[in-house]
């Protein structure tokens, strides 16, 4: 489409598992190839696989991924996405990491509260189950619980934890843990998403 911008793509074979390296919308000249394959050359040989193994806890500088880890210092835009869903009670889990520049002022309950209320039609009621500052991994992040409902749709309960991170940090990013599910069975479901919250760990020393 242009001629001198490209996408790059690596896929790297490690036997039981692959790495694909991506480097989108770069300027294509010689010195940008030679630093682009420089890069992913040094991603690549970075990598580690599990092999199968449980992934102990790094001492040094790296990020790990669900197969493997890569030891590599932290330099910037780090991030992360897991989402999980099923389980009887029809529970959508979302797990995401952030490395930011800027710490948000505004409170971790208030951004929560108006990123679940966007999903909502206008006029949604909205019943606090929950609103408290908890920690998890060791970091002080701020939980809310809430019971959502609107006209004409199913009421819906609403998990959210948030950490702010700290800027420019790759051991403090921003996390947000969301979880949503139908309205019923409050109990259970509360115990399932403390189980979730207090399993969390940091993988560094």
């Amino acid at each position: 489409m242009d001629a001198e911008v490209a996408n790059f793509d690596m896929l790297v074979d490690y036997g039981r598992v692959g790495l694909w390296i991506k480097c989108d919308s770069a300027i294509w000249n010689d010195a940008n190839q030679l630093k682009i394959s420089r890069n992913a050359k040094n991603i690549a040989t970075s990598f580690k696989p599990d092999e199968g193994k449980k992934i102990s806890r790094s001492t040094g500088d790296s990020f790990h991924l669900r197969n493997g880890t890569l030891y590599l210092p932290y330099l910037r835009q780090e991030q992360t996405y897991s989402r999980f869903e099923g389980h009887p009670f029809d529970l959508k889990l979302e797990v995401e990491m952030n490395e930011t520049h800027e710490v948000e002022e505004l409170s971790v309950a208030a951004r929560l509260a108006a990123s679940i209320a966007t999903r909502f039609a206008p006029g949604v009621d909205v019943d606090t189950i929950r609103s408290r500052n908890r920690v998890a991994a060791g970091l002080k992040g701020e939980e809310l619980v809430m019971r959502m409902s609107a006209s004409g749709e199913d009421t819906q309960i609403q998990f959210g934890w948030e950490y702010r991170g700290k800027a420019d940090s790759g051991e403090h990013p921003e996390i947000q843990i969301t979880m949503e599910t139908p309205d019923g069975n409050l109990d259970e479901k509360l115990k399932i998403w403390d189980a979730i919250i207090d399993s969390f760990k940091p993988m560094y020393r």
